[in-house]
């Protein structure tokens, strides 16, 4: 008899789990993946996402199958990446639920570790695990991931015998570089002095738009498409920057709308009328929305050409002034708040998507906080200002 079967009889006997006699006597090889819950913020578990992908990936090519048991952490992403990368993959129910996390570690032959909390249940699973003495057992058949966020539990269970995955990308398959070469120094890519003279000396005559680290789908993505973006792609920490946004808003020339802060379920794009320097000198981190209010990554356009492609100020008030209005003008609506006072932002928004490319050259500008942003940033087509040559200029 194998001893993958015998592993399996032996498990099986040892916590009274039951298991199809087809899946008991099942040949080949199995392999797990075991994380605890990975939370609602997925951005921040792009490296482990990425690395369930890589651990399916190098097992189908040893020749062994995952497994999956339902309702476990990790069952979700195993489970879609399998089905991304058209590895066969075999489900293996358990009826009682305080018993699925422990097949999960104890059933497989080999085992990856995608992440683990401190003294959860996983970590206290695999750590058992670990001590087995049975002939069958062999601790290096476990790795734990290890990433700079929170080493210590992975260090615990490497001192216990596992064998540590460093998460970085030159483990998981390096991303294209971010950098490009700066924008263009033609008169017609750079007419700076015009362009920041006004956005300094004339701030009413400009709105300003800014770009954040992503923290989830793109405008119009769905979360399916997001989530496959994470367990497809390698984790690369420029992509979660503001930076990649703003390049993505360049590239397209496109400002797309969203509903997530309004109470409205039309899509809008956002700006502020403040100068742009108080505005950024005044941002604040929105714990609610677990952001910063503004950063000083965006698009400032002509307030005027705004205008004329649809761009209103946004109505304060109340419940009651919100009723007031028609439903079709809701999308405008702000409450005031009671906390904080939301009309100082001074918010106009336009409806749908903000075609960039209707905008005369002059009426569009890009800020990033310093020139090695403004390096990064790639090709542009309009001027691109730093927050730091702007506040020279204030003085």
């Amino acid at each position: 008899m194998k001893i993958e079967v015998r592993r399996r009889q032996r498990v099986c006997q040892m916590f009274g789990l039951s298991l199809d006699t087809r899946l008991l006597h099942d040949p080949r090889p199995w392999h797990g993946v075991v994380c605890s819950r990975l939370g609602r913020r997925l951005i921040d578990r792009h490296l482990e996402l990425a690395a369930i992908r890589h651990y399916l990936e190098e097992a189908h090519s040893r020749g062994e199958v995952t497994i999956i048991v339902p309702e476990t952490g990790s069952a979700p992403w195993v489970r879609r990446a399998a089905e991304l990368l058209g590895v066969g993959a075999i489900e293996v129910p358990i009826d009682r639920q305080s018993l699925r996390d422990v097949a999960a570690v104890w059933l497989v032959d080999r085992l990856d570790v995608a992440f683990v909390r401190p003294r959860g249940k996983i970590f206290s699973l695999v750590l058992d695990r670990l001590s087995e003495s049975d002939e069958s057992s062999d601790p290096s058949s476990v790795r734990v991931a290890l990433s700079s966020r929170d080493p210590q539990p992975a260090t615990q269970l490497m001192a216990a015998g596992a064998v540590g995955y460093f998460l970085a990308a030159s483990i998981l398959g390096s991303s294209p570089p971010l950098s490009s070469p700066p924008c263009d120094s033609s008169p017609r890519a750079d007419p700076l002095p015009p362009a920041a003279e006004s956005l300094v000396r004339q701030p009413e005559a400009w709105l300003v738009h800014s770009t954040r680290a992503r923290t989830g789908p793109w405008p119009g993505q769905s979360s399916q498409q997001f989530v496959d973006w994470l367990l497809m792609t390698d984790a690369d920490a420029r992509r979660h920057s503001p930076l990649e946004p703003l390049r993505r808003i360049i590239t397209q020339q496109r400002l797309v709308g969203s509903h997530r802060t309004i109470s409205s379920d039309r899509n809008v794009v956002c700006f502020s009328s403040r100068p742009i320097l108080d505005w950024l000198a005044g941002r604040t981190h929105r714990s609610h929305l677990g952001r910063w209010d503004a950063e000083p990554f965006g698009i400032a356009i002509s307030r005027a050409a705004a205008i004329d492609h649809g761009a209103v100020p946004v109505i304060y008030g109340g419940p009651e002034q919100c009723r007031q209005l028609p439903p079709q003008q809701r999308w405008r609506f702000q409450a005031t708040g009671k906390t904080y006072d939301w009309a100082s932002e001074k918010e106009w928004r336009v409806p749908g998507v903000v075609d960039l490319s209707q905008f005369a050259f002059g009426e569009v500008i890009v800020f990033v906080p310093d020139q090695e942003s403004a390096s990064a940033l790639g090709p542009c087509h309009w001027p691109v200002l730093t927050v730091e040559r702007l506040a020279q200029m204030s003085l």
